[in-house]
């Protein structure tokens, strides 16, 4: 703030501090899928919060709060040991190492996209939606594995 006489005029904040102020913002209006620790979801949540919160600018604490909100059951369960340490290392190396080791491990993915697949519910012929979310799910499927590459 600047002095004129006695009167203080307010300065707008640094180009730092808006920013900062702009992405504080943005991450607030995000919205994310949950995330239960189911691992068949492990990929989709983890893409989509890298993408929309974990490779912004904002500090670790902010992101570390963002990936609580975001996560329910036995997914936040596991992490919420992480707000108790000191958020750079609560963030950056515990919480992605406990989410990864639960849920994101490559041969439980991978067994429980081929167990959906092959002993999910029987599409018949002439089962239009049921033929749909089988392909829906083997696309997805394929594109899961493919991604753990």
């Amino acid at each position: 703030m600047q002095s004129v006489g006695t009167a203080k005029i307010p300065q707008r904040p640094s180009s730092d501090g808006f920013s900062e102020l702009v992405l504080t913002f943005r991450l607030q209006q995000t919205q994310l899928p949950m995330f239960d620790g189911s691992p068949l979801k492990y990929w989709l949540f983890i893409r989509a919060f890298d993408s929309f919160v974990g490779d912004t600018p904002a500090d670790s604490a902010a992101k570390l709060n963002h990936l609580l909100q975001y996560c329910t059951g036995k997914a936040l369960r596991v992490i919420e040991g992480c707000t108790v340490m000191e958020p750079q290392a609560g963030y950056l190396t515990k919480v992605h190492q406990l989410l990864k080791e639960r849920f994101g491990n490559d041969y439980v993915i991978s067994d429980d996209w081929v167990r959906r697949i092959v002993k999910g519910p029987v599409a018949k012929a002439y089962d239009k939606g049921g033929l749909r979310e089988l392909a829906d799910d083997a696309t997805l499927c394929m594109e899961t594995l493919g991604a753990m590459r």
